[in-house]
C-alpha cells in the first residue's frame, strides 16, 4: 500500500494554528468581558449598600455633611457604573468581533479538513483498485500457468 500524501498539509497546518489563535483571543475577550461584568455587579452592590446606609442614617441622625457625603459618593459610583457600562459594550463589540473572526477561521480549517478527507477517500479508492488489479492479475497468471 502506498503512502498518503496531502498536498495542502502545510496549508491545513496554517489554518489549524490561527484558528487556535483566534480561540485565544476569544477567550481573553470573553475573560475580559467577564472582569466587567464583575465590576459592575460590584459597583451596583456597593450603591444599593450605600442606599440602605443612607435611609438608617435618615432615621437615626440627620446630619447634613453625612448625607453629602453620602450624596457624593453616590454620585461617584453612579459616575463609575456609566463608565464601566460603556466598556462593557466597548467589549461585547470586540467580543462578537473575535466570535465572528473565530467561526470565519474554523470554517476555513473544516473545509481544508474536509478536503483532506475526501482525497484520502480517493486515495484509499485508489489503492484498493491497485489491489483489486493486482489479485485480478495474479489469478489470471494462475490460470494461465495451469492451461
Amino acid at each position: 500500500m502506498g503512502e498518503f500524501k496531502f498536498n495542502l498539509k502545510e496549508v491545513l497546518e496554517h489554518r489549524e494554528n490561527i484558528e487556535e489563535i483566534c480561540k485565544r483571543e476569544f477567550g481573553e475577550a470573553r475573560r475580559a468581558l467577564n472582569r466587567l461584568l464583575t465590576k459592575r455587579e460590584k459597583i451596583e452592590n456597593e450603591i444599593e449598600s450605600i442606599r440602605k446606609e443612607r435611609a438608617e442614617k435618615i432615621l437615626t441622625d440627620f446630619d447634613p455633611a453625612i448625607q453629602s457625603i453620602f450624596e457624593n459618593y453616590m454620585k461617584y459610583l453612579k459616575f463609575e457604573r456609566e463608565i464601566v457600562l460603556k466598556e462593557i459594550k466597548k467589549q461585547e463589540e470586540i467580543l462578537e468581533a473575535k466570535r465572528v473572526k473565530l467561526e470565519n477561521a474554523m470554517k476555513d480549517c473544516e473545509i481544508i479538513k474536509k478536503l483532506k478527507e475526501k482525497e484520502f477517500s480517493l486515495f484509499l479508492q485508489e489503492e484498493k483498485r491497485k489491489e483489486n488489479k493486482f489479485f485480478d492479475t495474479l489469478s489470471l497468471r494462475k490460470h494461465w500457468a495451469k492451461g
